[in-house]
Formats: structure tokens, sequence, C-alpha cells
């Protein structure tokens, strides 16, 4: 799961680039849905990370 995370986190930041060089080039439509893109994958990455972290305190407790 963390290894998921981190994968979602690149994406995420590749998204950013993406959105960015869209917004440079006038593309207002390509930034909007790269930005939404980034968002889904951070939640994503988010998401797992809690839960991998959930699954550590069972183990431990």
């Amino acid at each position: 799961m963390r290894a998921e995370a981190k994968h979602y986190r690149q994406l995420a930041a590749c998204n950013r680039r993406i959105a960015r060089e869209a917004k440079e080039r006038g593309d207002q439509l390509g930034a909007l849905k790269a930005k939404i893109r980034t968002t889904e994958l951070v939640r994503s990455a988010q998401q797992r990370d809690a839960r991998a972290k959930e699954l550590r305190a069972s183990l431990a407790a």
C-alpha cells in the first residue's frame, strides 16, 4: 500500500507539471482536467497511507 501511495504521488507530480504547461499554453480546460486528476491521485494516496497506518496499528496490537 505504501508503494501504491508513492506511485500515486509521482503521478500527481506529473499531472501538476501537465497542468502548469497547459496553463502556460492558454489551455484552460486541459489545465483544469490535470488539476482534477491531481486532486484525485492525492486523495487516493492519502487513503492508502491511512489504510496502511491502520493495518500497522492492528498488527502491533
